[in-house]
């Protein structure tokens, strides 16, 4: 059987987030969440309603690129706009669920309440892209620029940050929302040493040639500034997927013309033909779940175990719990953070887990990252049990 045209991508932490959540663990509090919150709490509901998997991540994705495809053809009539709009979500690595994606369908409720000049519903919505992702900030200046009644829209977004302020304030968790999502997430980890990853002069280009094609079209000028604002989500850290909430408006441009429809729809064809698929999704390859079922027979629901150099995932599928809280992401730019690595050894130390799993480290990438001080601690203190494929299980001494 040959492998599907478009991979989906199961970020790890889509999953991992909403199932701590769903037992217990409040974010930024008990979690170490650089974004703001909406889509982690809506993918809660829907685990909870729906049960927790890979099939229910596919399927929200999927309702969440439905919505944004339905509210685009309502908002142009036209589909052409609709085929221009999935083919560059799919070439642009739309088939996976992130905070990005998310701003999609909200950020075409923005225009739509801009062009209806509604400025207290558009203000409502821009406030609900900021609590998806803090990157949804480019989308005000747009927004300020058209709308008339500037004062009715601020004062609208205002009051869903109130609100929300409001929430957080009263679970005590606005102290810990400010040190990961505002000084963590806006002021330090966009400058971190690793995140930092701009695009080669071939990947520039890839991305850019649908806009070229958009700029032929002098009409489609008004919705420039939208383009652009739904663009700037790719800094610091370059991947087509942060594209996700300027698809829309390229659409909605792009489908005025048969030629422009023909030429970027076989263009994001080309694209995904030139790497076809794996047979199975990102971060769910087959010795990853190997190791799930290995963990599974040697432990029990709520077994509290600590991974190092693999995906939060690993708890939501096996049907554990951190042994260290708050979970820190096995990033650099989390865990080489002052004081980060001393917490956690002093969790593992005070209460050790009933098992570690390792995964091998690589030659480079950020599969080689090693945090000194975490491993010197593990490597004096617990004894090897099994090895798993790339994975070894260790004990306590």
């Amino acid at each position: 059987m040959p492998p599907p045209l478009i991979s989906f991508t199961a970020w790890p932490e889509m999953l991992a987030w909403p199932y701590l959540m769903l037992n217990g663990w409040l974010p930024y509090r008990d979690i170490a969440i650089a974004h703001t919150p909406l889509l982690l709490i809506i993918a809660s509901a829907w685990y909870k309603v729906f049960g927790l998997g890979l099939l229910q991540l596919q399927l929200l994705t999927w309702v969440i690129f439905s919505l944004s495809a339905l509210l685009l053809y309502l908002t142009s009539r036209s589909g052409k706009a609709l085929l221009v709009y999935a083919a560059l979500w799919a070439a642009f690595g739309g088939n996976a669920l992130w905070f990005d994606l998310a701003l999609a369908p909200l950020a075409i409720m923005l225009h739509r309440a801009i062009h209806g000049q509604r400025p207290v519903l558009a203000g409502g919505w821009a406030g609900l892209m900021l609590l998806t992702k803090q990157t949804a900030l480019w989308f005000i200046l747009p927004a300020l620029w058209a709308v008339r009644l500037r004062g009715r829209f601020l004062a609208a977004l205002a009051c869903v940050l109130a609100v929300f302020l409001g929430l957080l304030a009263a679970a005590g968790l606005l102290a810990d929302f400010y040190v990961w999502a505002v000084r963590f997430g806006i002021f330090i980890l966009p400058r971190s040493p690793g995140q930092i990853q701009l695009p080669t002069l071939k990947q520039l280009l890839l991305a850019v040639f649908p806009v070229v094609i958009f700029l032929f079209n002098k009409s489609n000028w008004r919705l420039l500034p939208w383009v652009v604002a739904g663009s700037l989500g790719v800094y610091p850290r370059w991947e087509l997927f942060h594209l996700q909430p300027a698809l829309p408006f390229l659409a909605l441009g792009l489908g005025r013309s048969r030629l422009g429809t023909a030429l970027v729809v076989g263009y994001c064809l080309a694209l995904l033909a030139r790497v076809p698929a794996p047979a199975v999704p990102r971060f769910f390859e087959p010795e990853f779940i190997q190791l799930v079922k290995t963990v599974k027979s040697r432990t029990s629901p709520g077994d509290r175990v600590f991974i190092l150099n693999t995906w939060d995932h690993f708890y939501a599928l096996t049907d554990t719990l951190p042994a260290v809280r708050p979970l820190i992401p096995y990033l650099p730019w989390y865990l080489d953070q002052p004081g980060i690595q001393e917490k956690v050894i002093r969790d593992l130390a005070l209460s050790p887990p009933s098992l570690i799993v390792v995964r091998d480290h690589d030659s480079s990438g950020l599969g080689a990252y090693r945090p000194t001080l975490i491993s010197s601690f593990l490597s004096a203190d617990f004894y090897p049990v099994l090895r798993v494929g790339p994975y070894r299980l260790f004990g306590v001494k």
